[in-house]
């Protein structure tokens, strides 16, 4: 069973080695900072390309005094020392926690590719990700930490020594997560001595799982709070399904608007989360087979059950969920989607609990074959299945600026509007003045001819230009299916630099998606796809976010959804625009109560 993993592990280094020779892009790396040792002891503002988020981090300080004097690892040198010390670290756990008495030859070899198979699984779910592969470091060497202590049967000075100076690491590596990891650690390896949680009430072990759980907090306490940068509470920054805000914090200070995209997270871990918990069903099956399923392999089952929980279900159930209620639980937590934290550790917690090891890595294997590429293909698994290609799309074209646009972008693009640039575009950014200062004008109705998808006499087009809210074009369809327009045509050339498409009253009536497009030439009333001629399409917003807005200190953010002014990367002379619906809602009305224009004067 080892062969194949063997063979596998060895392809796997040398494409790793190409990749240390031809790094690839790596949005990480983009971030603000000092080369070297200075750049290890500041925290930095860190865009988060696995989970689209925001947030704080600090790296390891080992990593980069190594890093720093090995610069012919390449510009992903960091996270290549972070994947050797944790792959090595897994080995020896590997090792010690089996029964290397009979075999040990064999026993070194099968731990060894269980360790290599794990750090593939890290790298191929989620690439070149600072915060994962610098939390995964030194996970193993803590537990490997006590459970050698817990196995020695006496807890003496050199024991307390270690276990402090791998939880201080862990703490450095890990920062704002350290404190779950640390829990997480003296579980498993209680778990591997077969002891419980709280081993006796006054023992040694257990002060010393305090003072550790404890040391591992301190980073948290030193972590800079994310500012909300001014936005109005009923203000948000990424996708959600209709929730008001997030769930209010439990523990800590709750952020008035939620950072993590929770929609987009769900939509990347769905597969991962379906295949992983197949594979926890396989080895636990596997184990009860030979009767020897350990306590590892429940907690292995639970956790693969928790993640598809925090994915799976519709957000109003998921958030309930355990992982969702941990992340508000715990300060700081807000910042980061704990899924991703338990789907890095779940493979380990796997290998670890299974006495068929050489088996398990082969299905593990043939697991990640299954985990759908980048559009790049499987030569792209540097990249992941998380670290997809779109959600690098802000950092891309930041990347291509000069340096002075750079400068000058760098405040806002390192900042919580980061998810508004990275759905949009970075032009909200540089046409902060227009948007903030566009008048949006009613309409008279001898300037415009307007026709629409549907003709219900009950809702006329002319109510878009009668400036009396109470009235309304609406579709009458009592639901949205994508396939719904609005025609415009104007008596002479505008320059257009924005559309409002007032719902007044009518606030669950908003377009969930919607398409400006200018046609040329102007066609009549008939608006088949055959007649539309030249389409250039101007913007598209799905799903349909809300008006765009800059706070006082210049930070891009969404209004309320039903806020519908629609604003162009940029002025274009317009003559004709087609507005169109794109989104779905089966019980709600598209309505325009009133048709304004923002003009540039």
């Amino acid at each position: 069973m080892a062969v194949p993993v063997i063979i596998f592990v060895l392809c796997a280094l040398l494409f790793e080695a190409l990749l240390a020779l031809f790094p690839t892009f790596n949005a990480d790396n983009l971030g603000p900072g000092m080369p070297g040792l200075e750049f290890a002891r500041a925290w930095r503002p860190l865009i988060n390309t696995s989970s689209n988020s925001f947030l704080y981090w600090r790296p390891d300080f080992l990593h980069s005094l190594i890093a720093t004097n090995l610069p012919w690892l390449g510009q992903n040198s960091e996270l290549i020392v972070a994947s050797a010390l944790g792959t090595i670290g897994a080995a020896l756990l590997f090792y010690i926690v089996g029964d290397p008495k009979e075999r040990p030859l064999r026993a070194a070899l099968q731990s060894t590719c269980a360790a290599l198979v794990w750090t593939l699984t890290l790298r191929t779910l989620f690439g070149f990700d600072h915060v994962i592969i610098g939390c995964m470091t030194w996970l193993p060497w803590l537990v490997l930490g006590v459970v050698w202590s817990l196995r020695r049967g006496s807890l003496n000075t050199s024991s307390f020594i270690v276990i402090l100076f791998l939880t201080w690491r862990l703490a450095s590596s890990a920062n704002q997560l350290a404190f779950g990891l640390a829990i997480l650690a003296w579980v498993l390896a209680l778990a591997c001595c077969d002891r419980h949680l709280w081993p006796t009430a006054n023992s040694r072990a257990g002060i010393l799982m305090l003072i550790s759980l404890a040391l591992s907090l301190l980073p948290l306490a030193q972590a800079p709070y994310v500012n909300t940068q001014g936005f109005p509470v009923d203000s948000h920054l990424v996708s959600h399904d209709g929730l008001p805000a997030m769930v209010r914090a439990l523990v800590g200070e709750s952020p008035r608007i939620p950072f993590i995209n929770r929609l987009w997270l769900k939509e990347s871990l769905k597969d991962c989360s379906v295949i992983f918990f197949a594979l926890s069903a396989i080895a636990f099956y596997l184990c009860h087979r030979r009767r020897a399923v350990s306590k590892l392999m429940w907690y292995a089952l639970g956790l693969a059950l928790i993640i598809l929980f925090d994915t799976l279900p519709i957000e109003h159930v998921a958030q309930i969920a355990p992982l969702a209620a941990l992340g508000r639980i715990i300060p700081g937590y807000f910042l980061y989607p704990c899924a991703y934290l338990g789907l890095a550790t779940l493979p380990l917690l796997l290998l670890l609990a299974s006495p068929q090891r050489a088996l398990l890595s082969t299905i593990c294997l043939g697991a990640l074959a299954l985990v759908p590429p980048t559009s790049g293909g499987y030569m792209q698994l540097a990249l992941g299945k998380l670290v997809d290609l779109a959600s690098q799309r802000a950092l891309a074209e930041y990347s291509l600026l000069n340096a002075s646009e750079q400068q000058t972008l760098q405040p806002v693009i390192y900042s919580p509007s980061y998810t508004i640039l990275n759905a949009i575009g970075l032009w909200p950014a540089f046409e902060q003045d227009r948007i903030k200062h566009t008048d949006f004008m009613p309409v008279r109705a001898e300037e415009v001819s307007i026709t629409a998808s549907t003709t219900d006499p009950r809702y006329s087009t002319s109510a878009m230009l009668d400036r009396d809210e109470a009235t309304r074009w609406a579709t009458g369809r009592a639901s949205q299916h994508g396939d719904e327009w609005i025609y415009i045509k104007f008596a002479k050339p505008i320059q257009l630099s924005a559309l409002e498409l007032d719902v007044a009253g009518y606030f669950t009536d908003f377009p969930r998606g919607v398409r400006l497009s200018a046609l040329t030439p102007c066609p009549e009333a008939n608006l088949s796809p055959e007649a539309r001629g030249n389409v250039h399409e101007l913007v598209h917003y799905w799903p349909w976010e809300g008006a765009l807005e800059i706070s006082k200190f210049g930070f891009p953010y969404f209004q309320p959804q039903h806020q519908v002014r629609i604003f162009l990367p940029k002025v274009e002379t317009i003559e004709c625009l087609l507005v169109e619906q794109t989104g779905f809602a089966p019980q709600h009305d598209w309505s325009v109560a009133e048709l304004r224009l923002g003009l540039v004067q």
